[in-house]
């Protein structure tokens, strides 16, 4: 849902903005007054987080990505991001609309890069800040070349197993051919269970991404 995934192409940068209104139901005739429509609300809780690895020959040293929520009013979520390579660490929070449109298009209404607990606003401009804040999780890949089957596949997930949907794309990695995969399931808000980028005769995944947990807290 969230993360920031790979490649860098394979997202449109962002440059409108996305309008969410609710429509209140009308009485018609009734003298009284109708009762407003329930608001909408996103299906994430405060607490609810979740734990990345990124793993590969994309990037010097493995990255940590950890994700967790800490405002929800109505569909605005709040959600804090800590990505860890070695001994450095980047953190910052990002504000946005819970619906399914700014999900696909990585919508984001405020963005803050924290330091020392103090927020820094962002301008965002097309989404480059935010491309910036998860470089380390994403690979050097170029627009794909060819789409490839989609895969149903059980993953586990936080102790249960999930069917996912599994797309896959031939495109260049790394300089080299390749073949991206990513897993997504119906059951897991999240966005991506599982990603993997192989060099074409590579033996090891030149990028695999995988939930090392999730869960509420």
């Amino acid at each position: 849902m969230f993360s920031f995934q790979p490649p860098r192409t394979y997202y449109r940068e962002v440059t409108r903005l996305v309008l969410v209104s609710a429509l209140l139901a009308c009485g018609g005739t009734s003298s009284s007054p109708a009762a407003p429509a329930a608001q909408p609300t996103s299906d994430f809780r405060v607490g609810d987080y979740v734990v990345y690895d990124y793993t590969g020959a994309y990037a010097p040293a493995p990255t940590r990505l950890r994700q967790e929520i800490r405002r929800v009013n109505g569909l605005q979520i709040e959600m804090e991001v800590r990505a860890e390579r070695g001994e450095e660490r980047r953190e910052w929070a990002q504000v946005l609309t819970d619906t399914e449109e700014n999900r696909q298009n990585h919508v984001i209404d405020e963005l803050y890069e924290v330091s020392n607990g103090t927020r820094t606003p962002l301008a965002n401009e097309n989404n480059r800040d935010l491309m910036r804040l998860y470089g380390w999780t994403l690979p050097d890949c170029v627009a794909p070349v060819e789409q490839l089957p989609t895969e149903e596949r059980a993953i586990p997930i936080g102790g249960e197993t999930q069917q996912c949907q599994c797309a896959r794309q031939r495109m260049q990695c790394g300089g080299q051919p390749a073949v991206f995969e990513r897993c997504e399931c119906d059951m897991f808000p999240w966005g991506i269970a599982s990603g993997v980028v192989m060099q074409e005769g590579a033996t090891e995944p030149y990028w695999r991404v995988e939930i090392r947990e999730v869960g509420f807290r």
